[in-house]
């Protein structure tokens, strides 16, 4: 899948008492447009991810639930993965670990050939609430 930089991709919203936060994942430039989500490097210079974890921990710490999750963001923001498609692979489990769904991951690179999923690796997402970048 081709990455599209400032999307769901490397960006999500949280929310808080004073409305919705962004958390962007800044990513190395290296490679141009033509990058395909697989190729994409985290940048660790900025240190955003410790800044991740202190917005969610404020926006959160008073949750329901807060006790059992945030122990296991932590622990997924303190590897250094690579690539974005790790972490985001990572983040993605354990939202389907909480919310108790039970269905195999598929990338697109194991969709090629396969008639059943003609066109879908091409599929766009048209209400992500990002606006595509020029």
């Amino acid at each position: 899948v081709q990455f599209e930089k400032q999307t769901w991709q490397q960006r999500n919203y949280i929310r808080n008492a004073q409305g919705k936060i962004l958390l962007t994942v800044p990513v190395k430039s290296s490679g141009g447009l033509s990058r395909i989500i697989r190729e994409v490097e985290i940048d660790y210079s900025r240190n955003i991810l410790k800044k991740h974890l202190k917005t969610i921990n404020s926006s959160y710490c008073k949750s329901k639930n807060y006790n059992k999750i945030f122990p296991l963001l932590e622990g997924i923001y303190s590897k250094s993965y690579k690539l974005l498609i790790h972490l985001n692979i990572e983040l993605i489990r354990l939202g389907m670990q909480q919310m108790s769904i039970e269905v195999p991951l598929l990338f697109s690179s194991q969709l090629n050939g396969d008639e059943r999923f003609k066109g879908y690796s091409e599929a766009k997402e048209t209400r992500t609430g990002f606006k595509k970048s020029s």
